[in-house]
Formats: structure tokens, sequence, C-alpha cells
């Protein structure tokens, strides 16, 4: 795996750790009653030793039939991580921060009753070099 998929995996598991109402996928579809993220291009600064310092924006996007659960679950995700003190590290990547970019607000409502909600955090990472 990469170490892309690493810290994404990593986030991922920090979310679950919230006890959100759905398994949390990858991909830009939110499925019925379902979570999802989506990463965006991560920038970065690359050092001599090609250690490199990464930001990466990822979405966080829900559906439910009921407009509070949603709201309260993608609010909660953002709290825990945000508040943290300690995050994943690996023998690649060191995640060092959390932080929101924009909270949990409506986008809409779909014909078939389910609220959708979205969010984004910046996640920032340290990325060790070869």
């Amino acid at each position: 795996m990469s170490v892309y998929s690493d810290v994404l995996n990593s986030v991922i598991e920090l979310m679950e750790e919230t006890k959100p109402y759905a398994r949390i996928v990858v991909g830009s579809n939110v499925p019925a009653n379902g979570i999802c993220v989506l990463p965006t291009p991560a920038t970065s600064r690359t050092f001599l030793d090609k250690n490199t310092d990464m930001e990466w924006i990822i979405a966080l996007n829900g559906k439910n039939a009921d407009q509070l659960t949603v709201f309260e679950a993608l609010s909660k995700i953002h709290t825990s991580l945000t508040r943290r003190k300690d995050y994943p590290s690996d023998t690649n990547y060191q995640i060092y921060d959390i932080s929101t970019v924009a909270g949990p607000r409506l986008i809409g409502r779909q014909e078939n009753d389910q609220w959708i909600y979205g969010s984004s955090l910046r996640i920032r990472f340290y990325m060790r070099g070869e």
C-alpha cells in the first residue's frame, strides 16, 4: 500500500472510533444512510533529505433519512479528530494535526428523503524520505 492509503485508512479508523451510524467508505457517491470520505490532491514541501511535510484536504459527507442523525455523526467526527492530542504514525508517516476546513452543513435533500450533509478536514502529516 502507499503512504496515502495508510494515512487515509488511519484517519478512517479514527473516524470509526466515534461509532457513526454507518461504516465509512471511500468515494464520491455517498450511499443511502451512509458516510464517505473523498481525498483531494495533497500539497507538500519537500526537504533535502526527501522528508515531506504534507497537507491533505478530505471531504467528509453523509446521507441519512434523519437530518439530525447525519449532522450529529459528522459533528462528532470533527470534534473527536480536531481535539485529539495524539495521532497515528508508522515507519513512513506521522500525522501531526487534523483540523476543520468546513464544518458539517446541509447540501440538500434527495427525492428519496435522504438528507445530504458535507464537511471537510485538513490532515497534516509528515512523510518520511528514504
